[in-house]
């Protein structure tokens, strides 16, 4: 799950500087880091249910 967090770091960095090289008051990657969140939270829930389904299963 390492690599899963890097990455959703490498895009939260990448968001930014895309807002901050606008040059806008505004984040304007608001929303996109927002679905971006909700993207990288649904999947560590289902690889955390199938993780533990497996787990499960091997017992």
């Amino acid at each position: 799950m390492r690599n899963h967090r890097d990455a959703y770091g490498l895009g939260v960095v990448i968001f930014t500087a895309i807002s901050l090289g606008k040059g806008s008051d505004a984040f304007i990657m608001l929303w996109l880091l927002i679905w971006w969140t909700v993207g990288v939270a649904a999947h560590f829930a289902t690889a955390g249910i199938i993780f533990v389904a497996t787990r499960h299963t091997q017992r």
